[in-house]
């Protein structure tokens, strides 16, 4: 009993001092691995839109968590703006070791063509800086893709509401310039059609001249000043040209709207003809294979006279046919003007690419019996390997039908079969037999 005793004694200070002692705390969970910002945005193989523009539109920011996930949002934010067809990107570490450095590889989104507003009753400026900051990729060239247009269509109708002038716009591809296709926003009401054009300034060729040349293409089409001026080109100058005023300028264009109830728009061009100019020197530029003053003597021009540039045209034209006798057939010339306006002379220099010489190759006959063809074949002048005229078959089937050579005797033609890579033109020559003549009809 008193070892008992004892033991319980000796246990007791132990077990209070194990009470006051604190619990140790539980350890904390280990740490994750560090995660690093991104330091540095590039992009390469951007030609069109400059790499801050299109930084802003993958809406990454430095310092940003350089996360696979945010790079692939940036990425699909890219090609969803319609501007690229491919985007990629790759990532590495910093050159300094303190995050990512992301490199965008982008292929832009092709063709992109210029884009043009007509006057919508704002200013320009204001307008583009507002789609701008909206779609840092919008830009004086966009590619004409459907997304696109509608995008920045809404856009502009957006921009003309906050401003107090709600419209529909439309976007379309447009050629108003030779050989010039652009990207055109306008008003979905349409153009005014020309119902009138007066012509002010002009001596030479009289209003009621003008109208006759002009309005036959101009009444009742839409007005836009662009194409406008682009027919006044095309149907007008010649005009004013062949006889010698080649500065006549159209200087002012307005359109007022048309009275008495008429829908659409009086037209006023005026006209400032200036003087007419003579005709200077005449040089040729470039190889010729013919005689250089040979070949200028085909173009008949009269120096010294008033510019006819109609005349010039034919001339130029008449050097080519020259050129194509000798066997060039790609031959190309073209006109080029040095006006003297003190002088009031001008010089042409007419610049000509011969190309490549083309020979005769060989003859085929379609629509004649072995008797006929013997005849023409015998008659046909060219031999293989020779320089080809392209005037001698047309020459040589007038020659037949006016010789009478065979009887009822139809309709002829000639057809060039020109091989590109022999540089041989063979012939096909077409013979037709006079049509039998109508049956009487029977009277009953």
């Amino acid at each position: 009993m008193m070892v008992w005793l004892v033991a319980v004694l000796l246990l007791m200070p132990a077990a209070a001092d194990a009470q006051r002692r604190p619990a140790r705390p539980k350890p904390r969970p280990a740490a994750g691995p560090a995660q690093f910002p991104i330091v540095e945005i590039a992009v390469e193989d951007n030609k069109r839109y400059p790499a801050d523009r299109i930084i802003a539109a993958a809406g990454l920011k430095r310092g940003d968590p350089g996360e696979k996930a945010a790079f692939d949002a940036a990425r699909d934010r890219l090609l969803a703006t319609g501007h690229f067809e491919q985007v990629g990107y790759r990532y590495e570490p910093s050159a300094d070791g303190r995050g990512y450095k992301v490199v965008f590889e982008v292929q832009e989104a092709e063709p992109a063509y210029p884009v043009r507003f007509d006057p919508l009753g704002v200013e320009e400026e204001e307008l583009v800086a507002w789609i701008r900051a909206r779609h840092p990729l919008f830009d004086n060239e966009i590619p004409a893709t459907d997304v696109l247009l509608k995008r920045y269509t809404a856009s502009v109708e957006e921009f003309l509401e906050s401003k107090g002038a709600p419209g529909k716009i439309v976007a379309r591809v447009v050629a108003e310039r030779p050989d010039e296709l652009e990207i055109l926003f306008r008003s979905a009401a349409g153009d005014p059609a020309v119902a009138e054009i007066v012509f002010e300034g002009s001596r030479v060729l009289s209003n009621e001249k003008l109208l006759d040349l002009f309005a036959g293409i101009a009444y009742g089409s839409p007005f836009r000043e662009p194409l406008f001026r682009q027919r006044l080109d095309r149907g007008v100058r010649p005009h004013y040209e062949k006889l010698g005023y080649l500065d006549v300028r159209f200087e002012d264009l307005r359109a007022e709207p048309a009275k008495d109830g008429v829908r659409g728009v009086i037209v006023h061009v005026r006209v400032a003809e200036g003087e007419p100019f003579t005709l200077g020197d005449v040089a040729l530029d470039g190889f010729s294979p013919v005689a250089p003053a040979d070949l200028l003597r085909e173009g008949r021009f009269q120096s010294g006279e008033t510019a006819n540039m109609e005349e010039a045209a034919a001339g130029v034209e008449r050097m080519r046919r020259a050129l194509r006798r000798s066997g060039y057939m790609n031959a190309k010339l073209d006109i080029q003007r040095k006006l003297d306006a003190e002088k009031l002379t001008v010089d042409l220099t007419v610049v000509l690419e011969s190309g490549d010489r083309f020979d005769f190759g060989k003859l085929e006959i379609v629509g004649l019996d072995i008797n006929g063809e013997a005849a023409i074949k015998k008659l046909w002048l060219p031999k293989p390997g020779q320089p080809f005229n392209a005037d001698y078959p047309d020459f040589f089937l007038s020659r037949v039908q006016e010789d009478g050579i065979f009887e009822a005797l139809g309709k002829t033609s000639a057809e060039l079969k020109i091989n590109e890579a022999e540089k041989k033109v063979d012939v096909v020559l077409y013979f037709g037999a006079v049509p039998p003549p109508p049956k009487p009809k029977r009277r009953f």
